[in-house]
């Protein structure tokens, strides 16, 4: 699909986002990773006066969400683990740059939420969730920090590839565990939410 056949589809709902007060949402895979698709699409929602929000792990060059914000109404943005060797050991990747470019997201003055899958085993304790909610109580215009409970969908993702699935025999966090992160995360002075 190309930006103006996304446009009309979207247009056709254009009713129903002014009457909810809704918009539109890019996500992915990595809305970031396509930018010139995501731009276009963005500026043409905002000239038609629909608002837009983006999903993205932020691991990107800051170039690009400085190109794309000006167009974007909010950012719904994960934070995996605090420590960058954790980070890199799970995704691939450091977070120092993803890091900076939440900070830049925040400074800019967009409205931000910043969330946490939180993974048995990786990032399901206190000292990082707090952590990992000291820096968002430092971010402007965050609105709430959101814990999501771990889901364990994605094994049909890693079957798919035929690849060993390292959480196979995880359980999403009982109620009273992920509740207790939460309390851990409130304390560092940040509104929670748990998803």
């Amino acid at each position: 699909a190309d930006p103006d056949s996304v446009l009309r589809e979207v247009l056709q709902d254009k009713a129903y986002y002014e009457h909810s007060g809704g918009g539109v949402t890019l996500s992915g895979g990595e809305v970031l990773l396509q930018p010139e698709f995501a731009g276009q699409l963005l500026r043409a929602l905002k000239a038609e006066g629909i608002s837009t929000a983006i999903e993205s792990n932020m691991n990107v060059d800051p170039s690009v969400i400085k190109e794309l914000l000006p167009d974007i109404d909010l950012v719904m943005c994960d934070l995996k683990t605090w420590n960058f060797e954790p980070h890199r050991k799970w995704t691939g990747v450091g977070n120092e740059s993803i890091k900076e470019n939440i900070r830049l997201v925040a400074n800019s003055g967009k409205p931000l939420i910043l969330r946490t899958p939180v993974i048995p085993g990786v990032n399901d304790n206190k000292q990082e969730i707090a952590a990992i909610a000291a820096f968002a109580a430092e971010l402007p215009h965050l609105r709430y920090y959101e814990l999501l409970n771990f889901n364990p969908l994605g094994q049909s993702k890693y079957l798919a590839l035929a690849e060993d699935n390292p959480f196979s025999t995880a359980h999403p966090l009982p109620e009273e565990k992920i509740n207790a992160l939460a309390d851990a995360a409130r304390a560092a002075g940040v509104t929670v939410r748990v998803g």
